[in-house]
């Protein structure tokens, strides 16, 4: 799908120039998982079809097409959780999920975003990160101790 005469698909990205990283992003979809992710029975085409599910989804995001990208999105956790269970999944925590909420929190959905990072917390509650994820909401939502608690347990005090 890249030859010589393309730039990376990263490339692509770092230019800005989503369009074309999509079309790219959409075609090792179906190199991995061929005929849909949903319709992929086998766990090695599953393990390599994720990543690049969520890179579509960033895509997707930076094109406005967010319906498209919260599909791609949730069909990763779908497989995360499910079929192809990465490590982190096997031990409760689902990058795909991390990856769901912090869409959630961009799109300004922090009711739900907050739910989701909530979860990601209980399945791993030693990632600093998840807590400033969660003071963003916080204080979006009007709970500044809340938030403020969160950012001193992310710098680990």
């Amino acid at each position: 799908l890249v030859g010589s005469r393309h730039p990376s698909v990263y490339g692509l990205e770092q230019a800005k120039r989503f369009p074309e990283a999509f079309e790219i992003r959409d075609g090792l979809v179906e190199l991995y998982a061929p005929g849909g992710i949903e319709r992929s029975s086998e766990y090695v085409e599953l393990k390599r079809a994720l990543p690049m599910l969520e890179a579509r989804a960033g895509c997707l995001e930076e094109l406005g097409r967010w319906d498209e990208a919260e599909r791609d999105l949730k069909r990763s956790i779908h497989c995360d959780e499910g079929k192809a269970r990465t490590a982190h999944a096997a031990r409760g925590l689902s990058w795909a999920r991390v990856a769901y909420a912090r869409f959630l929190i961009r799109r300004e959905r922090w009711k739900e975003g907050l739910a989701e990072i909530e979860a990601c917390i209980a399945a791993e509650p030693g990632i600093a990160g998840l807590y400033h994820d969660r003071a963003d909401c916080r204080e979006r939502l009007g709970d500044a101790a809340g938030a403020a608690e969160d950012r001193k347990r992310a710098k680990g005090e």
